[in-house]
């Protein structure tokens, strides 16, 4: 028994997107969004899907924009094709072209003919069916759509097929394939595998049609496609039944049934229970065939033209002659044969062959046009060729003498073009070297003098706050000391007075030390190193930390410059300081070594480690770096869990703004 069974060949959403507008304003965008969740639902979940199609047919027409209710139409014409309901869905496609006739809106005119032709096929009707498949590849055509033109094509060979004409079949497919892998459409070059894979089981080549059908059932499940899947399954399952395994057939297709269920899928229904009456009669179980078929034609009995209805009432005559109810199966036997006259009447044979005919013809015609327009074209290219030759000779032999002298000419002229080229290039790069170099300089020269002037002023604003604090607030204590002891000279002392005195005796002390920090005194007169040792330790004593200071050679440290060693101190304050505010450690090391160009500071704790990423940005270290530019120093910090160390190379010799060295 010939097996024939639907193809959902295309994703007609898709056919929306060649005349939807780009939105410009609110109602527009509502809608488009509206467009967008049909889309993504069409495919899964049909009611969903239905659902914002009406939304957008009543929306569009409260906004007056008759663009959209046209999609609304495609939409629902869609959405009553995937569920059976042709007659539906021409009506609903219909609207939609009448909207665009309109509107005079050419694109997706070809969209809307295919799947009224699709419609057509189903209910039977081939003729027009073909009619309509013209209909959308003129418009096709006419603008340049490959897509549809593609579809159109694959539709067609599906008209070749339930005639099992399949060589014609094939070739319109190897067509559509052609256009869909010129569009890199995979979805349509997987759609025309399924298609193939049809031909290949009706012509009894089943491992190899079993092998594209799961091909294409892999693509689908990956996509989502819920209709799809049920229709590769309807097929997976007829299969079996031709390899009369029934019993492995079985199980597949109540699975397909369920799945059309789910989706609503009310004339597939009918194809699924006609194939599971069948797959029962076979099998033995009379009673349970005959339940199928007649659910089956309760489905179809929306669309009593579709193609499969006579082999439901050929199955149910066999099945109630067997019964003994021979009055049931002659009735089924003669609905049986009214079927078949109304579908296979000779004059719809006839139009239905000639509008084939045409159709063949006009492709033959437009290859045949196309070969003598590339015919034409390759003489005319020809005869131009031909012209363009003898001018090429005449010219040639009249320019050739004069092109060789020119050429000499042109050869001595680009030797010497080229000799004064290469010595402006090398007197541009010579003077572009120089202005470099000058500029580097004036920049070098501008940040040492900035640093100095602010390194002078910061050391002249020191020494006037030390002047200010020692000759004023200094002397202001001393005194103040001075007077308390002369009353305590003639007064018998007491312990808040002892304790004011030591107040004051501190206060003397800590301004004394404070003026020091601030302009240390003329280090030639004290020693530096001296200086500095008993400087670590006052200022460490109250941070219960322990410093070690190493000086080699000392008397050579004392003998340098006082602006050097003026930044050596400044240097040693700032990391001390650090350390005490922030490293926890409990020693430090502070050890100055005098080579022959540069002396060495290498300042090191047992503390936490630098554990601020921004710590190198701080004031403190940035005021060091910027001394070090001026004696060309460096600084390396290797900081971890155990501690931190500090290593500073500072010259000896002093660059100063006009990057003369300085003794």
């Amino acid at each position: 028994m010939l097996r024939i069974c639907l193809t959902a060949c295309i994703n007609f959403y898709l056919l929306l997107l060649p005349f939807f507008l780009v939105a410009q304003n609110t109602p527009e965008k509502e809608l488009n969004e509206l467009l967008s969740l049909y889309a993504i639902n069409v495919s899964s979940n049909p009611a969903l899907a239905k659902n914002y199609a009406e939304k957008l047919k009543s929306l569009s027409t409260t906004y007056n924009l008759p663009a959209f209710t046209a999609k609304a139409h495609y939409a629902l014409g869609n959405i009553a094709f995937k569920a059976g309901k042709f007659d539906s869905s021409i009506y609903e496609i219909r609207k939609a072209i009448n909207f665009l006739d309109s509107l005079n809106i050419e694109k997706g005119r070809a969209a809307c003919y295919n799947l009224i032709a699709v419609c057509y096929k189903n209910n039977g009707d081939l003729t027009s069916s073909m009619q309509n498949f013209e209909e959308s590849l003129f418009w096709a055509n006419k603008l340049g759509d490959s897509k549809n033109e593609a579809n159109a094509y694959q539709n067609i060979s599906l008209i070749y097929f339930q005639q099992k004409n399949y060589i014609d079949a094939a070739k319109n497919l190897d067509r559509a394939l052609v256009l869909y892998t010129d569009l890199n459409d995979y979805d349509g070059v997987i759609s025309t595998r399924f298609n193939f894979a049809n031909i290949l089981k009706e012509q009894g080549k089943f491992e190899e049609a079993r092998k594209f059908y799961n091909e294409v059932m892999d693509y689908y499940q990956q996509q989502g496609d819920k209709i799809m899947e049920a229709y590769v399954g309807i097929n997976l399952g007829q299969i079996l039944m031709e390899e009369e395994r029934f019993k492995e057939a079985l199980p597949r297709l109540i699975d397909t049934k369920n799945k059309l269920e789910s989706l609503n899928l009310r004339a597939d229904m009918g194809m699924i229970l006609n194939d599971l009456g069948f797959c029962n009669q076979n099998l033995g179980f009379n009673e349970d065939a005959i339940k199928y078929f007649t659910k089956a034609l309760a489905f179809t009995d929306e669309n009593p033209d579709l193609y499969y209805v006579g082999e439901i009432y050929q199955n149910l005559s066999i099945l109630y002659a067997e019964n003994g109810q021979y009055k049931k199966a002659l009735e089924f036997y003669k609905k049986q044969v009214a079927q078949k006259e109304k579908q296979n009447s000779l004059e719809k044979e006839k139009h239905l062959a000639t509008l084939q005919e045409k159709y063949e013809t006009r492709l033959k015609e437009a290859q045949i046009t196309l070969l003598e327009q590339e015919k034409s074209l390759k003489d005319a290219e020809l005869q131009q060729a031909a012209t363009n030759l003898k001018k090429q000779q005449l010219i040639r032999n009249i320019s050739l003498a004069g092109f060789l002298i020119l050429l000499i000419v042109l050869i001595v002229i680009r030797y010497f073009y080229k000799q004064k080229i290469s010595f402006q290039k090398q007197l541009a790069d010579q003077q572009e070297e120089i202005a470099q170099q000058k500029t580097n300089e004036l920049i070098k020269d501008f940040r040492l003098s900035a640093i100095e002037r602010y390194q002078q002023g910061q050391q002249q604003e020191r020494a006037r706050i030390a002047r200010e604090i020692h000759d004023g607030i200094g002397s202001d204590l001393a005194g103040l000391k001075i007077a308390f002891e002369q009353y305590l000279g003639n007064a018998a002392p007491s312990k808040e007075s002892s304790r004011i005195l030591l107040g004051i005796r501190n206060a003397c002390q800590d301004l004394r030390s404070i003026s020091h920090k601030l302009h240390p005194p003329a280090f030639s007169q004290v020693g530096f190193c001296d200086f500095i040792r008993d400087f670590a330790e006052q200022t460490t004593k109250g941070a219960e930390l322990e410093i070690h200071t190493i000086f080699f050679p000392k008397d050579k440290i004392d003998a340098l410059p006082e602006d050097l060693l003026a930044d050596v101190y400044r240097i040693s304050q700032e990391l001390i300081s650090n350390i005490i505010k922030h490293a926890l450690a409990s020693t430090v090391e502070l050890q100055l070594t005098l080579h022959e160009t540069y002396l060495n500071i290498v300042v090191s704790d047992n503390g936490i480690g630098i554990t601020d990423k921004n710590t190198n940005k701080g004031i403190g270290l940035r005021n060091i770096r910027e001394r070090l530019i001026s004696r060309n120093g460096t600084m390396e910090i290797d900081s971890s869990e155990k501690g931190t160390v500090v290593n500073i190379d500072m010259g000896i010799n002093k660059i100063t703004s006009t990057n003369e060295i300085e003794i």
